[in-house]
């Protein structure tokens, strides 16, 4: 009797066991069916049991109190592995040293084997995805398949003819900035120039950077897109500068000071970007050209974000409307990359474009103290619907401006080929200083 009352009480558990893994089974993650091996290329290596996946990080975003972006680094890991419990997820150190702007970096990275000195996935700017799929380094992607808010020129940026190669993450482009709302809804140049010459008695007027060999490139490329349109941007990289363009780049940068011997905008003096934001939040500028994260910059100086407005820098002159070109970073991911591999990136892609991850990467919350949000503008609409981000003013401010008006992507071809020669020929012919002070 013993006995039966035994098989009884086993049988009975071993159909609750059952049916309680059946029932979890049908909400559970798949998981990776990995071996204790080493494996070779692109399947990237296994440690007890767990897929080793290497990914490399946008460095060039604000850092946060702790002057790095480890924290961030660290709160993606221990979050994703909670999540993904047989993927190890190892993030390269987020700094210079890994600077998604060389090619020397993006093959190494895209073409080395995993076990080497290869990765998984690179996050890169997409003025680069002509360098990796010429160099046949990544794989197409269809950005569908992860969300569909995402903004048509973070779209347009990750695709080149009929394909996408790329999910798009974070956005930035040359915005205008100031206390007056007004002034950030010019919509040309010469509307833009007599609002802040009528706010303020005496110039300065306008605070920013027009130097670094990838600023002056994006200038002119928005002017020329204010000027021409769009979809001739190819032109600009590769043709003679254009009269009227370089023309519509001298009187921008005259609107930051009246005294042509001593523009600090083109003359170096702001080369390292934060004096020309400190000199902006002090109040001796009533504008700012920038991209939106200079903010968190610029509020680090004692100032609250909610008293700024911004709006798309306006190129046109005065016939012509601004339109507006946006950078855009996006995740690739190597091109010989399949099973587990795919399984593995798959899943962390879509860890990192989630509403609540995009939040807490804005809003800073990886710092361990009360810290200022970041700025930076997520590639999907629907983060700026959270309840967090619609409280803060600037960031629906920038909503604003990046869903109205007529934009694009900088082009993501010809860039790399072309940027020094364009930096230096417009050097040339804008007859603006060559040497750092």
């Amino acid at each position: 009797m013993k006995l039966k009352k035994r098989n009884i009480k086993f049988l009975i558990l071993a159909l609750i066991t059952f049916l309680l893994i059946s029932c979890a089974g049908r909400n559970e993650k798949p998981t990776l069916q990995v071996r204790d091996e080493v494996k070779t290329g692109a399947a990237g290596q296994v440690d007890n049991g767990k897929y080793i996946l290497k990914v490399v990080l946008y460095p060039y975003i604000p850092v946060g109190p702790s002057g790095s972006l480890q924290p961030m680094a660290n709160r993606i890991e221990s979050e994703f592995e909670g999540e993904n419990p047989s993927i190890d997820l190892q993030i390269l150190p987020i700094g210079y040293e890994n600077d998604p702007y060389t090619t020397e970096n993006l093959t190494k990275w895209l073409g080395a084997p995993v076990s080497d000195s290869g990765v998984h996935i690179v996050e890169l700017d997409a003025v680069m995805l002509g360098f990796v799929t010429e160099n046949s380094l990544v794989m197409p992607q269809d950005p569908s398949g992860f969300a569909s808010d995402f903004h048509p020129a973070a779209l347009s940026a990750v695709r080149i003819g009929d394909t996408s190669y790329g999910v798009p993450h974070w956005m930035c482009g040359n915005f205008i900035i100031s206390p007056v709302e007004a002034i950030t809804q010019s919509q040309n140049l010469d509307v833009l120039g007599k609002l802040l010459r009528e706010n303020k008695d005496d110039s300065p007027y306008l605070s920013g950077n027009f130097r670094g060999s990838w600023t002056l490139p994006s200038l002119y490329l928005g002017a020329w897109a204010c000027t021409y349109g769009p979809s001739n941007l190819q032109d600009a990289l590769t043709g003679p500068l254009d009269a009227a363009v370089v023309g519509l780049l001298n009187t921008a940068a005259s609107l930051c000071t009246d005294e042509a011997s001593a523009n600090p905008c083109i003359d170096f003096t702001y080369k390292d970007n934060t004096q020309s934001m400190s000199d902006f939040a002090k109040g001796e500028y009533d504008g700012f050209i920038g991209f939106s994260e200079s903010m968190n910059t610029i509020a680090q100086q004692g100032v609250s974000s909610s008293d700024y407005y911004i709006g798309n820098f306006p190129f046109g002159n005065d016939n012509e409307q601004a339109y507006s070109l946006y950078y855009s970073d996006v995740f690739v991911i190597r091109q010989d990359c399949e099973g587990d591999c795919i399984t593995a990136t798959t899943a962390f892609i879509r860890y990192m474009i989630k509403l609540d991850t995009f939040k807490w990467i804005v809003k800073t919350e990886d710092s361990s103290t009360p810290a200022i949000p970041r700025y930076v503008i997520p590639s999907r609409e629907g983060v700026f619907d959270l309840p967090d981000i619609q409280a803060d003013q600037y960031y629906q401010r920038i909503k604003v401006a990046i869903y109205s008006g007529s934009n694009t992507n900088f082009p993501n071809t010809g860039v790399l080929e072309n940027n020094d020669r364009l930096n230096e020929e417009l050097t040339n012919r804008l007859n603006w200083p060559t040497k750092n002070k």
